[in-house]
C-alpha cells in the first residue's frame, strides 16, 4: 500500500535520537549521552511518597483534565521564583507548563514561523529542534558559537557565510549573555527576528 506523506513531511529526517536509544538498551553499553540518566539516581523511594500524598489529599486533581496552560499551583510557583531570581515582569508576560524542550520547540514553530522562514541555530545544535524547524518548512541556518553564545555578528553580517545546520545528540553547553544579545537587540527588525530559549 503507498502512502500519500504531506509536502510539510517531506524533508523531515529520521530522529537520531531514537537510534540511539536502540542502542542503549545493550547492556555492556555505557551510554554518556544526554536524556538518559544512570537508573541508581532516580529517586523512587521519594516519587512514591509524593505521589501517594497527591492520591490521598486530591485525586480527582490529579486524574482529571486540566488547564492547556499547566498546573496552576505550580505556574503561580514558577512565576514567583521567576519574578523574584530572574526579573521577569509577569504583568505583560504568560508562563505555560510543557511537558519538555520538543513540545515548545513545536509550539513556537507552530506560532512563529512561515514556510521559507529562516531559523538561526546553534552550530551546531539539538536534533529534536531542527527536525521539528523543518517540518514547519524552515531553513536552518548554522551560526558558530563563541565562548558566550553565538556569534551573532556573523549572522546577521549580510554577507557571512552561514551554512545550513548540523546536528548532534546533545545541544551545546555554551551559554548565551545579555552582553552578547543587547547590541544587536536593534540591528533586526522585531517582526522579523525572535530569540527563543528552549530548556527541558
Amino acid at each position: 500500500m503507498e502512502y500519500i506523506i504531506s509536502d510539510r513531511l517531506q524533508g523531515v529526517k529520521g530522529s537520531i535520537i531514537r537510534e540511539l536509544f536502540k542502542l542503549m538498551k545493550d547492556p555492556n553499553i555505557i551510554s554518556f549521552g544526554g536524556g538518559n540518566p544512570s537508573a541508581e539516581t532516580f529517586p523512587v523511594e521519594d516519587i512514591a511518597r509524593i505521589t501517594a500524598e497527591i492520591f490521598a489529599k486530591n485525586p480527582i486533581g490529579m486524574l482529571q483534565y486540566g488547564l492547556s496552560e499547566g498546573y496552576d499551583p505550580l505556574r503561580e510557583t514558577m512565576k514567583a521564583h521567576l519574578t523574584k531570581n530572574e526579573g521577569f515582569d509577569f504583568t505583560e508576560n504568560e508562563l505555560f507548563i510543557v511537558s519538555g524542550g520538543q513540545q515548545a520547540a513545536d509550539l513556537t514553530a507552530k506560532v512563529f514561523l512561515n514556510e521559507g522562514d529562516a531559523v538561526i541555530t546553534e552550530e551546531p545544535s539539538f536534533i529534536g529542534c531542527m527536525n521539528t524547524f523543518r517540518s514547519y518548512n524552515a531553513k536552518l541556518v548554522g551560526v558558530e558559537m563563541k565562548p558566550d553564545g553565538m556569534d551573532i555578528d556573523k549572522s546577521l553580517r549580510p554577507r557571512s557565510r552561514l551554512t545550513p545546520g548540523r546536528s548532534c545528540s546533545t545541544s551545546s553547553r555554551i551559554f548565551k549573555t545579555l552582553r552578547a544579545i543587547r547590541p544587536h537587540s536593534k540591528s533586526a527588525r522585531p517582526s522579523t527576528l525572535w530569540r527563543a530559549n528552549i530548556t527541558s
